[in-house]
């Protein structure tokens, strides 16, 4: 969320006050746009604070978002500031759809007044844009109240997304709280609502931070359902129609035991799949190279579903990885994006993992192989991180920071 209130008893650190949210979106005139979430400027500033009367210290997020072209050729960053409001918009989440239009939504919260409380007032937000990154509709908010960790895709020349609404503020990751209800709506190219759906009500569950990807044809959603008491999460799917507006598979848990966050879902247009990846939640184990403290192992996995959202191939991390650089699961990075080299017959796909370093998965319309773990020495970070491939052997990473935007270039074969 955007607000926390602190006391002397805590004063737990959010990163994503630096940083949150990153998408890298293919440019009509060829390269890409990429465009991010930063807290007034980059290198970000960092959250803001403000002591209400009664002695309450507010900390509040400030993000702007922020573009730029990349040429794939000569590949630099040059931001540019494309949203700039009150408090936040964060994080921002984009897709292109099939006539070049772009869409992007972010948590706004610049209705927020905290001059007498800590809590800010959020919506999910949405701009539609050409293919240029001119603004062709002005801010509008998503069709339910009060909707938050909104993520787009493009399925044809409708956009999706999936948001959710309500808040708890305990349970969840750390007890920093979870979500109730998860929402679609589909947005026309011209960036007029055409319609909404509840996906999940909260009547029996608590579920948030939905993913999309999209198809020519169909929207594959996940998300975070909470397990009471556990560090564990359920991941959810459903596919949903847009055209027809309706679910075509209705939620469905996919994976048990999950660490809250660490999942991510991709389309693969080259075989027809969709892709999804995260970490499964171990035991407490004590790690010499951590000053035995005890730590939760995480073992990396992978899904690839058909349109219909039946599962057709899976992958998992052994415990003794022997490609994996000498450690044991080298799960991925939480909030990052693979870099995709998205063939005909067979795709390349590089994911970040744990702590640095990268997994080279090649992967065909029925099966998913690991090739190798990709060695750089940079460590990173889990407010958001995208790739692209420059060319067939060579990958371009952007990732956030609480130092800002970091990029990594990176040979694979």
């Amino acid at each position: 969320m955007l607000y926390a209130a602190q006391t002397a008893a805590s004063n737990t650190a959010d990163r994503r006050e630096y940083q949150h949210g990153i998408e890298f979106l293919p440019a009509a005139q060829g390269g890409y746009w990429l465009v991010w979430s930063s807290s007034k400027g980059d290198p970000p500033a960092g959250e803001q604070t403000r002591i209400l009367a009664d002695g309450t210290k507010c900390s509040y997020f400030t993000h702007d978002v922020y573009s730029a072209y990349i040429d794939t050729q000569q590949p630099e960053i040059n931001p540019q500031r494309l949203v700039a409001l009150p408090e936040a918009q964060e994080p921002v989440s984009g897709a292109v759809a099939a006539n070049g239009a772009i869409l992007l939504t972010f948590e706004d919260g610049s209705d927020s007044n905290i001059t007498t409380d800590c809590w800010g007032r959020i919506q999910q937000r949405f701009t539609l844009y050409d293919h240029e990154l001119t603004a062709r509709t002005k801010l509008q908010t998503v069709s339910t109240s009060g909707a938050h960790s909104g993520h787009v895709a493009a399925v044809g020349d409708r956009f999706v997304i999936g948001y959710s609404e309500g808040w708890d503020n305990r349970g969840g990751d750390d007890n920093f709280g979870t979500g109730k209800r998860i929402f679609l709506d589909v947005i026309n190219a011209q960036g007029g609502l055409q319609r909404s759906q509840a996906v999940v009500n909260g009547a029996h569950s608590k579920d948030w931070w939905p993913l999309i990807a999209g198809s020519s044809h169909y929207a594959l959603l996940v998300w975070q359902r909470y397990v009471k008491q556990s560090q564990r999460a359920i991941l959810m799917t459903a596919i949903y129609d847009p055209q027809a507006g309706r679910l075509l598979k209705r939620p469905t848990p996919l994976q048990t035991e999950v660490y809250y966050y660490h999942y991510d879902v991709q389309y693969l247009s080259g075989i027809n799949r969709f892709l999804v990846a995260g970490n499964q939640l171990g035991e407490m184990v004590r790690e010499r190279t951590q000053g035995n403290m005890p730590l939760k192992t995480q073992k990396g996995f992978i899904y690839l579903l058909d349109e219909q959202g039946d599962i057709v191939a899976r992958w998992s991390a052994s415990h003794a990885c022997e490609v994996c650089g000498g450690y044991h699961t080298h799960p991925f990075v939480r909030e990052a994006q693979p870099a995709i080299y998205d063939d005909a017959h067979q795709v390349k796909v590089l994911y970040p993992v744990k702590p640095k370093g990268m997994l080279l998965f090649a992967i065909t319309a029925n099966s998913i192989r690991l090739l190798h773990y990709v060695s750089d020495d940079y460590y990173w970070h889990s407010l958001g991180t995208d790739g692209i491939f420059l060319n067939r052997n060579t990958a371009y990473f952007a990732s956030l920071s609480p130092l800002g935007l970091q990029t990594r270039m990176v040979h694979v074969e």
